[in-house]
């Protein structure tokens, strides 16, 4: 009896030493409305904004006692190479023949890299057939409206022509809005990282007005009559790229785990904190996206700092995912810890709106597309009256979880759901749910501690299970 109770007296002051804390719904509205504030720029990876989202994690980490991954001077950053590649105005060429004209607001494209090929015109209504098959087309935009681009590169790509050049009708030029979009996309650019010989480019589309057909030799009236396909000759595409070295970060923290056995074993939290900056004069504070997510992962990381799971678990800050999942995939490239050693990762992403006790998670509806991790959501889900719906499905390969599939590592995706506010600079921070930000927080602390706790490595799914899986375009 004395040793019961003595058992009794020291497993009650373990779990008064260690009690389940609640999430804190008004810590998480500072923090979303912090990271979406002026001061932090719109977190575009590598910006200073996102460096300085960056510290704010890596201070968290620090003052909850995670342990760093990375080395001195800032131990919680796991930097990684990246570039942006981008085209200047100045020194870009068309040339039809022997004639060439520059970039501006009359002739636009979306090509970064230089493009050599044939030109063929196409009249309106006529089926080029075998002649457009491996070259460029060139046509007349259509005749009332905005074009709607994407029927029209998908046109192009079904008569087998490799990129389509767009030309101002003789009447009306309705495609200055198209130039000008696409002379802001040079200038933004696109990432990559260093020498992995990627040609970074956008759709293959361009845009002349009528001054810059004259220019290139064009005749737009007798192209107008034209009843058939004309061979225009070679044309070549000359963009002027500039390439602009990037450090961006990612932020880890560990949480060693207290079993023997499976303390090397690892369950990753992630989420990531980059938006996409400024753009076009304006502030895009991505609040939702993917604050509300960083917050969560911060909160979670408090909620756990004294459970003691049995397995270790690492709360990851990426970067890069607005770009193309580059701070995930940097992760998982260069592993700061063994790669065969994490066992799942729970990812969220946008998760601050729509309903405080509604969230989509994915895998959920595809048949024979869901795992243990899956099956432990909805059961966890169930006890806190959350609705579970199957939207996050549509986005599977849009977030970071991807990254950590592909490698054959068990993940899910926690996702809000789609807003109209999405990669808007009206993503504000007003428009986050604070409690719903909460409910999350607890659903992942229970899930991450049942992964972490279980005494078996969660399922992953088959590789020819998620890469067959077919979406509507998003």
């Amino acid at each position: 009896m004395i040793r019961a109770a003595a058992a009794f007296a020291a497993t009650s002051l373990l779990l008064a030493q260690a009690p389940i804390l609640a999430p804190d719904a008004t810590r998480l509205k500072a923090d979303v409305y912090t990271l979406a504030s002026p001061a932090f720029e719109g977190r575009l990876t590598g910006a200073p904004g996102q460096i300085k989202a960056a510290h704010l994690v890596a201070d968290r980490f620090k003052a909850l006692g995670l342990q760093p991954l990375g080395k001195s001077p800032e131990p919680y950053f796991l930097p990684y190479g990246l570039e942006l590649r981008t085209a200047t105005v100045a020194g870009s060429t068309f040339t039809l023949g022997s004639r060439s004209i520059p970039f501006g607001p009359g002739a636009a494209t979306y090509r970064l890299t230089p493009l050599e090929t044939k030109l063929l015109f196409v009249p309106e209504g006529v089926d080029p057939g075998p002649a457009a098959k491996g070259q460029w087309i060139a046509r007349f935009a259509p005749a009332s409206g905005e074009p709607d681009f994407a029927a029209l590169l998908q046109a192009t790509a079904a008569s087998g022509a490799t990129g389509l050049l767009l030309l101002a009708r003789p009447e009306k030029d309705t495609l200055a809005p198209l130039r000008e979009r696409a002379l802001r996309f040079l200038q933004r650019g696109r990432y990559g990282f260093p020498g992995d010989g990627a040609s970074p480019s956008g759709p293959p589309l361009a845009a002349l007005d009528g001054a810059s057909c004259h220019a290139l030799g064009l005749d737009l009236s007798a192209l107008h009559k034209a009843a058939a396909p004309i061979e225009l000759g070679a044309f070549r595409i000359a963009p002027k790229m500039e390439v602009t070295p990037l450090t961006p970060v990612n932020v880890a923290g560990l949480l060693p785990g207290s079993d023997p056995k499976l303390k090397d074993e690892i369950v990753v939290l992630s989420a990531h904190e980059d938006h996409l900056g400024i753009v076009n004069g304006q502030l895009h504070p991505g609040a939702d996206d993917n604050a509300s997510g960083t917050a969560v992962l911060m909160e979670v990381a408090r909620l756990l700092k004294e459970a003691k799971p049995r397995r270790s678990i690492l709360f990851l800050s990426v970067s890069g995912e607005e770009l193309g999942l580059f701070g995930s995939r940097a992760f998982v490239a260069n592993p700061p810890v063994p790669l065969k050693a994490i066992v799942a990762d729970l990812n969220t992403d946008m998760v601050g709106r729509n309903g405080v006790k509604t969230i989509a998670v994915t895998p959920a509806r595809i048949p024979d597309a869901t795992g243990t991790l899956t099956r432990d959501t909805r059961e966890i889900a169930a006890e806190l009256g959350f609705t579970l719906t199957d939207e996050a499905d549509e986005y599977w390969k849009r977030s970071d979880h991807y990254t950590f599939a592909k490698a054959g590592i068990p993940a899910i995706f926690f996702f809000g759901g789609m807003e109209p506010d999405y990669h808007q600079a009206t993503d504000t921070p007003d428009k986050v749910e604070p409690e719903k930000l909460a409910n999350v927080a607890e659903l992942l602390r229970r899930l991450t501690l049942k992964v972490a706790d279980s005494d078996t490595r969660p399922s992953a799914l088959p590789e020819s299970a998620w890469k067959a899986w077919k979406w509507p375009s998003r």
